[in-house]
């Protein structure tokens, strides 16, 4: 049976972005590809204007105050809103849509 043919990634040093993150670019297939990290408010709606077409890959904390939402994107696209709901641990989520992430705050007590 043939193999497929291995996947390729070009991977560059880190960037820092003008608010304070940080992204770094790959190139698949001729494609530029970067990951992203945005910054967002914890609070009961999140509305960040990405590239069309962004995959989240990650949400997390980094420190006390500070919560992170990691998407690979294609820069060269337009933007878009995409709007995220964020309920606690308890509270309802009936109705909110799809599940595409959890993450922890204040080590784990929110």
């Amino acid at each position: 049976m043939a193999r497929a043919p291995a996947l390729q990634a070009h991977l560059a040093p880190i960037e820092l972005t003008p608010d304070g993150g940080f992204f770094y670019r790959q190139t698949l297939r001729g494609v530029m590809k970067t990951v992203w990290k945005y910054p967002f408010e914890v609070k009961d709606t999140v509305e960040l204007a990405v590239p069309m077409g962004a995959e989240l890959l990650h949400v997390d904390a980094q420190g006390p105050l500070h919560s992170f939402l990691w998407f690979t994107v294609a820069t060269e696209k337009p933007k878009a809103i995409r709007r995220f709901l964020v309920r606690g641990t308890g509270h309802d989520c009936e109705g909110t849509g799809e599940h595409v992430a959890s993450f922890q705050l204040r080590g784990g007590s929110l």
